[in-house]
């Protein structure tokens, strides 16, 4: 999406074939073939279990299915999940409304070809995650004004060993001058980068990666009690509303498309309402943090404001209390229609600002939460998870010394220091982002919120293409999705293999483990 205007990034899907007449041949031995004319290249994930499409229920406790996917790899796109040995369903037989149910996980026909089966030796198969807020890593700082595309590009490819395979590069309050600067440098890799292919400017050559997604600007409009790591000489309120926000970024009079998918911004400062009304109407997604919002000044955020996302649940902004809930009550809240606050009035009415009449409909916002062990209390996660699960949304929040060593690092103009895990502002015991990896987030909100595994696998993938209205093409296995996939060893949710578009773009020794780790593989409880 664009500040300046609409700008679909999105890629049009191909027309897939209709059903076969007759049942497909799913098989050719697992060795390389072509494609026969007309048809279409697939490589089979076999053995695996997969996290379903979110239309779809699984039985197993784990929210797992038994079946195999199958990918169109000229086209990078999910061709059809094959359950046809599962529960006694096949394609050829069985009564119509089980034949019905085949067809909706799409089919391949006779012109297909097999090219390649990957063995997934008892594997998850998932989505590729998506990380909305991630500040740098592998010593890049993508709040640093002296950033290059080939920074961008390195981060993008060595966070595929974690298993994202698509992400908003998010910069910090910064100058005008940064934000000019950086805003085009980052935002244009998103458009011209489809698919996460990058030409090395070495040697030409295609490189794959994650893709960017388009940026997420944390800042500068934020309660300076509430900045955290970011300095407050940037911080700065949006008095006059979306015109305030095209000044600060330096973009009233560059009318290029910047590649802005999210803004986090505190909703009760002083022009705030305006400011989130305009960009929700240009497509950017509005994000409330780094605030002391009451609830009904969080209330109005989202429904005068249009906000859809909370940033960093718990972290910056005013903490809980059961008289006045703030921000983090908005997990429960109704909007406060018809309930009184206690003044004599509907808490949704008592925003800063009056700026703009409330109307009456309200949807509870998503939540990001950094579930790294060291921001939120598992306690914390738990509540949140009980109180509002369909909104949870995991971020790294990581900054340039994710995947480095402790030591001395930067966070825009900040000195971080991270020490055991833990990065704070240099002198200070304030935290400043993060070092954990996605998956690292996903098996932590796994143990700490007691869900299952394909609950926490969607609270990277499919939860976040949601907030960016991109669910129908990322997040999910589903027919005619991209092609972002991971592998995932089923007793430890380490990262086994990524594929971008199709194309695996990092692998663990998986293929060439001993048969004996197989079989423990394929046999073992979940739990």
């Amino acid at each position: 999406m664009t500040l300046g205007g609409a700008c679909d990034h999105s890629d049009p899907t191909p027309d897939l074939p209709p059903p076969p007449s007759s049942a497909a041949d799913y098989s050719n031995g697992g060795g390389k073939a072509s494609a026969r004319e007309g048809g279409r290249n697939l490589v089979r994930f076999a053995h695996c279990l997969l996290l379903p499409p979110s239309s779809k229920r699984s039985d197993d406790p784990c929210g797992l299915i038994d079946a195999d996917l199958l990918v169109d790899v000229d086209a990078g796109l999910i061709a059809a999940i094959d359950v046809a040995n599962r529960e006694g369903l096949s394609p050829d037989g069985g009564d119509e409304e089980k034949k019905e149910e085949v067809d909706e996980w799409g089919s391949i026909c006779a012109d297909d070809t097999v090219v390649e089966t990957v063995d997934c030796r008892g594997g998850i198969l998932s989505p590729g995650f998506i990380d909305v807020q991630i500040n740098g890593a592998f010593g890049v700082d993508f709040s640093d004004p002296t950033l290059t595309p080939g920074q961008v590009r390195h981060v993008a490819r060595k966070l595929t060993t974690q298993g994202v395979t698509s992400f908003c590069p998010t910069l910090i309050s910064c100058s005008r001058d940064t934000y000019r600067k950086l805003i085009p440098t980052i935002g244009a890799l998103g458009s011209l980068c489809e698919g996460g292919e990058y030409a090395n400017s070495r040697t030409g050559e295609e490189e794959i990666g994650a893709e960017v997604l388009g940026l997420h600007l944390e800042g500068p409009f934020f309660a300076p009690a509430k900045r955290g790591a970011h300095p407050l000489s940037h911080i700065v309120d949006p008095s006059d509303g979306f015109p305030s926000v095209l000044d600060a970024y330096g973009l009233s009079d560059c009318p290029v498309d910047d590649g802005v998918r999210i803004v986090t911004l505190a909703p009760e400062r002083e022009g705030a309402l305006r400011a989130s009304a305009g960009l929700a109407e240009r497509g950017v997604v509005v994000a409330m943090g780094h605030t002391e919002a009451t609830l009904g000044e969080a209330e109005a955020g989202v429904t005068a404001g249009g906000a859809t996302l909370v940033t960093h649940l718990f972290n910056a902004m005013r903490p809980f209390h059961h008289r006045e809930p703030g921000l983090v009550g908005i997990l429960s809240s109704n909007g406060g229609l018809g309930c009184d606050n206690g003044n004599g009035g509907d808490s949704g009415g008592s925003s800063a600002a009056g700026e703009v009449a409330i109307p009456k409909k309200f949807r509870r916002p998503y939540w990001s939460v950094i579930a790294d062990g060291i921001h939120v209390h598992p306690c914390a996660i738990r509540m949140a998870r009980y109180t509002h699960p369909a909104g949870a949304v995991l971020v790294t929040d990581a900054m340039s010394a994710m995947g480095l060593g402790d030591g001395m690092h930067t966070l825009g103009s900040t000195v971080v220091e991270t020490k055991g895990g833990r990065a704070t502002v240099a002198g200070t015991d304030t935290l400043a982002g993060s070092v954990a990896s996605m998956d690292h987030c996903v098996r932590c909100y796994r143990k700490f919120s007691s869900c299952g595994i394909a609950e926490a696998l969607r609270c990277a993938t499919l939860h976040p293409a949601r907030v960016l209205g991109i669910d129908e093409k990322r997040g999910q296995l589903a027919r005619g999705c991209h092609a972002d996939l991971i592998l995932l060893d089923r007793e430890n949710l380490s990262i086994m293999g990524t594929w971008v578009k199709g194309r695996n773009v990092y692998e663990s020794n998986f293929r060439h483990e001993k048969k004996r780790k197989r079989n423990r593989l394929e046999t073992s409880m979940m739990v």
